[in-house]
């Protein structure tokens, strides 16, 4: 894969970012401060495809790099930690979209009828600022990776 095909590939995730970004917003807008059942049920789903979306652009950047990364039971968390130790994300970011996966890892090991309002409106309102900072990041490494490409 050449370094312009990766970063065609990074830009149809984030479009697809940016586009489940924009239907969390309009739930936000439109609804009261308590939102019902199925509108948690839906931010739930579009906070679980955002970050799906954030780990298929760092599989790409490792996959990229040549690094594997093993489908252990843990492949999610090592795929984060080795981001932040190779550089493509900081710490920040890091513990940020460390949140987003403790919140995949309990969606699909629950009902998300059971997932409450509560549980995910720090998630919510961090979508905007953590996906602008990941496309900052990902940008300015990919930016540093072409001067050696």
């Amino acid at each position: 894969m050449t370094l312009n095909v990766l970063k065609e590939y990074i830009e149809a995730e984030f479009e697809n970012i940016r586009e489940t970004a924009e239907r969390i917003e309009s739930i936000q807008s439109s609804r009261s401060d308590q939102p019902s059942d199925i509108e948690v049920a839906a931010l739930s789903v579009y906070i679980h495809n955002i970050y799906n979306g954030f780990e298929n652009i760092l599989k790409l950047v490792c996959s990229f790099q040549g690094r594997k990364i093993q489908k252990t039971p843990h492949w999610h968390r090592e795929l984060l930690n080795v981001s932040r130790d190779n550089g493509v994300i900081n710490l920040e970011l890091w513990a940020n979209l460390d949140k987003f996966l403790s919140f995949r890892h309990h969606l699909v090991h629950s009902y998300v009828f059971k997932i409450e309002w509560l549980a995910i409106k720090n998630l919510v309102d961090a979508v905007q600022p953590v996906t602008v900072e990941f496309e900052r990041q990902l940008i300015e490494y990919l930016d540093c990776f072409s001067k050696v490409y």
